[in-house]
């Protein structure tokens, strides 16, 4: 608001017997910092805003005015209103509240009238107060709070200005309606609020910066701005505070959530064929589903432990990763075996002697046809000779009745897995079973009762077998490595 000389037209009655006498007039506002009547906070003693004191004072010469006589004061039309003498009635004060209700902002203009001290006629005369005046304070009513428009608001995020995350910088530009007063703009809606003391860019024109720091709570960026004028203006009821809409800065410091889908850690057996990725999935807490890109891959031509990885990346840059582990097992390697041995004969029992002889097989076992029919023979034969120590005396153990009658394919041509059936997964059933590592303490798959089906009892089992021998990866997955152990210890 522009500054203009304070104009006071004074009326003036001052003649003492034929001398012209003099009188001047003063405004003084309640701002001043030597006033006993200064308004904490006041910002300057020529400037008046709603709710100061602004006082006025009349110097009359030392005789004063007619004692029947009160000089009277008018403000900006308002109506006149007496002024209160001094002890020395030579010098008048007034002052009165500044009100929203006055009618106009800028100079504040008076006319003052009194009466001579002999009664004498008053005269008015124009009195122009200047820069210079000694006897002319002048006071400006400025009752406007300064309005503010937000031209930016910004994020320094390379992946997004609306989005900001640990070490963004958000910065605020605001233009004024008129020069300020130390403005300072306060971020809240994160783990305390956050003011900062704005930097002036031009006279009406302020910027102010906020870094996003580590343990900020995630959500929309709210701001307030309380612009203060020269003259003060920014009580609760005048202030403009201004406040950032809903999600125009955002603050994400949570990376997407990622999940493996399917089996992890896996194992998959030796081919020539590409290995079939289950992939994954991630949800972030602001912008849901994100997509997820995989790097790695899996040979399954060569054995070996891979690791596919799985990053998924938000709006504000945060990025979220998870792995899946792919052991490899590549096919070859030996096969179990089986073979036949002499066999001696020998007494038992009381009253009474019995006698049986193994035949020899010295033939190398295979995978053939005929080397399954030379175990087979032998498990003939020693289902004959169970069968006659039961009739001796009693029955034989359920596990030596287990390995007896399992199928004779026990030299396992071929890796087994979960979901695998065959007449091998019950001779591997009944080879764990009768080794310590019972796939069930009853009911299917125990001792005596093995089934062809390889399921999570069967891979249970195995693991703890392969843990035992310190076959690696113990993942229940019986291979060559495995095969060749079972061959080793039949």
């Amino acid at each position: 608001m522009g500054r203009f000389a304070l104009v006071a037209v004074l009326f003036v009655a001052a003649l003492f017997m034929w001398m012209p006498r003099s009188a001047s007039a003063s405004i003084y506002s309640a701002n001043n910092a030597t006033s006993s009547n200064l308004t904490t906070g006041a910002a300057s003693s020529t400037l008046a805003k709603a709710g100061d004191t602004v006082g006025f004072q009349l110097n009359l010469p030392s005789y004063g005015t007619s004692a029947t006589n009160t000089p009277m004061i008018s403000i900006f039309n308002m109506g006149t209103t007496t002024m209160t003498s001094t002890a020395t009635s030579s010098v008048w004060l007034y002052s009165t509240t500044t009100t929203s209700a006055w009618p106009t902002e800028g100079n504040i203009t008076f006319v003052m009238a009194w009466v001579g001290y002999y009664g004498e006629a008053t005269t008015s005369a124009t009195v122009i107060g200047s820069a210079g005046s000694s006897t002319i304070q002048h006071v400006v009513f400025d009752k406007t709070a300064p309005t503010v428009r937000i031209t930016t608001v910004a994020s320094s995020n390379t992946a997004s200005t609306t989005e900001a995350t640990t070490g963004d910088t958000v910065t605020m530009t605001i233009v004024a309606s008129e020069n300020l007063t130390a403005p300072s703009v306060t971020f809240t809606g994160h783990t305390g609020a956050v003011t900062a003391t704005m930097a002036t860019s031009t006279l009406t024109g302020w910027t102010a910066a906020y870094t996003v720091a580590s343990g900020d709570t995630n959500g929309a960026l709210a701001f307030t701005f309380t612009p203060s004028d020269a003259a003060g203006n920014a009580t609760t009821t005048a202030q403009a505070v201004v406040t950032s809409s809903s999600g125009t800065i955002y603050i994400d410091t949570a990376a997407p959530t990622v999940s493996v889908t399917g089996t992890n850690p896996d194992t998959s057996g030796g081919s020539t064929a590409s290995y079939t990725d289950a992939g994954a999935t991630a949800s972030d807490v602001r912008d849901g589903t994100v997509t997820v890109t995989t790097t790695g891959s899996v040979n399954r031509a060569a054995a070996a432990t891979y690791t596919l990885t799985y990053t998924a990346t938000d709006a504000a840059g945060n990025a979220g990763t998870n792995t899946r582990t792919v052991t490899v097992v590549a096919d070859g390697g030996g096969t179990a075996a089986a073979g036949g041995g002499g066999g001696g004969g020998g007494g038992y029992g009381s009253g009474g002697v019995w006698e049986h002889t193994l035949s020899t097989n010295s033939s190398t076992p295979s995978t053939s046809s005929s080397g399954n029919s030379a175990i087979d023979a032998l498990r003939v034969q020693i289902a004959a000779l169970l069968a006659q120590i039961a009739a001796l005396q009693g029955k034989a153990t359920p596990n030596v009745n287990a390995y007896a009658n399992a199928n004779a394919n026990a030299s396992f041509k071929r890796d087994l897995e979960t979901g695998a059936t065959g007449d091998d997964v019950k001779a591997l059933q009944a080879y764990l079973n009768t080794h310590g590592y019972a796939v069930s303490s009853s009911g299917a798959g125990s001792s005596g009762n093995e089934t062809t089906k390889f399921g999570g009892l069967t891979r249970a089992a195995l693991i703890k077998l392969q843990k035992a021998a310190g076959i690696t990866p113990a993942a229940g997955y019986f291979g060559p490595k495995t095969r060749a152990y079972v061959a080793a210890h039949q």
